[in-house]
């Protein structure tokens, strides 16, 4: 069998949702893929979970030095990669029956095309219950799935990590994941994603995407520069972007992020400071994510671009100057707060 599809997934320490992912592909409508996982230096018991794991589909294990970005570790997973599309996948992303036939089905008619499943994958579902959840997480893991108060209390007072969602339950009630899950973006933010009249490369988001290997290999891969996570896939999307690829977001619902305790966006600051020093201020998407930054203002974002445009094409060009001067002094003001000083 011809391995059309290679799904490539990054992890650290995240054994207990690698678990269920990994699952989740063993009910794939169509077998024409692999699965390639780059362990990051996991502490936890991900070698075991992995190369003990019976897997109806190709599934290769690989370790690298614990680097802690995940630029690095894609990028390895695309040297060990024998299809001709790459789907990069999370370690905690449960995947639908019908993932690997739907992007079948619209890379066969978009052959040329990034296909994403951004921003309906932007749906969670709680597996595990975690003892460092915020109180706001707690709450919404006991509505989901209507738990007594005799139920919350037990949770409560657990001082270790506790599965709820069990592999069996993938196996045999996969609508049970479907009803437990629910959206993370309010709609009119979905729309504003989904809209790639500008900035269509913010559809390349590393949770649920696919693209042609060759293309990510004429561009050398994501920047492993970033040492750390976030913001490299949209700096891949950019240059993407630039080469003229279109991108097509898949109106769906592919899966479900599994819920665990936050993380500090702090990386993602740090990490739009090196593209700053990268394209020295010259790009004005990026220097906008200064004014307003996409995951909490994309409307702002898309329609401060949208006028830009129209600008241009009129060709008002001292306003464009204008626009562009304000985007990136703001944008250096951004860095000089957030850049990592040696």
């Amino acid at each position: 069998m011809d391995i059309k599809f290679s799904v490539i997934i990054p992890t650290h320490n995240r054994s207990e949702q690698l678990s269920l992912t990994l699952t989740s592909f063993n009910i794939q409508t169509m077998n024409n893929f692999e699965v390639v996982v780059v362990d990051d230096g996991s502490t936890d018991n991900t070698k075991d979970l992995v190369e003990n794991f019976e897997a109806s589909y190709p599934l290769t294990y690989k370790l690298i030095e614990n680097a802690g970005s995940a630029a690095m570790a894609r990028n390895k997973g695309i040297s060990w990669a024998s299809g001709k599309y790459l789907i990069f996948c999370d370690a905690d992303f449960i995947v639908i029956p019908e993932f690997i036939e739907i992007f079948n089905k619209y890379i066969d008619k978009n052959p040329g095309s990034v296909i994403s499943g951004f921003p309906e994958c932007w749906n969670k579902i709680y597996t595990y219950f975690y003892p460092d959840f915020t109180a706001r997480q707690k709450q919404k893991l006991y509505h989901s799935h209507n738990y007594s108060d005799r139920q919350k209390n037990e949770l409560a007072k657990s001082k270790k990590i506790v599965q709820i969602i069990k592999p069996q339950d993938i196996y045999n009630n996969f609508n049970k994941i479907k009803r437990l899950a629910s959206p993370n973006l309010k709609r009119n933010i979905k729309k504003q994603f989904q809209k790639t009249d500008v900035a269509s490369w913010l559809l390349f988001v590393t949770r649920c995407v696919l693209v042609n290997k060759k293309y990510v290999e004429e561009l050398g891969g994501f920047d492993a520069s970033f040492p750390k996570n976030g913001l490299e896939d949209w700096e891949l999307g950019y240059r993407l972007s630039n080469i003229g690829i279109d991108f097509i977001s898949i109106p769906k619902v592919l899966g479900y992020h599994q819920e665990h305790p936050l993380r500090a966006r702090q990386n993602e600051f740090r990490n739009l400071c090196l593209i700053y020093d990268k394209y020295d201020f010259s790009i004005p998407e990026f220097n906008l994510f200064a004014v307003y930054w996409p995951w909490k203002n994309i409307k702002k974002y898309k329609d401060s671009l949208r006028l830009f445009k129209i600008k241009q094409d009129n060709k008002r060009f001292r306003e464009v100057r204008q626009l562009q001067n304000k985007w990136k002094y703001m944008a250096i003001n951004f860095y000089n707060k957030f850049a990592v000083k040696e």
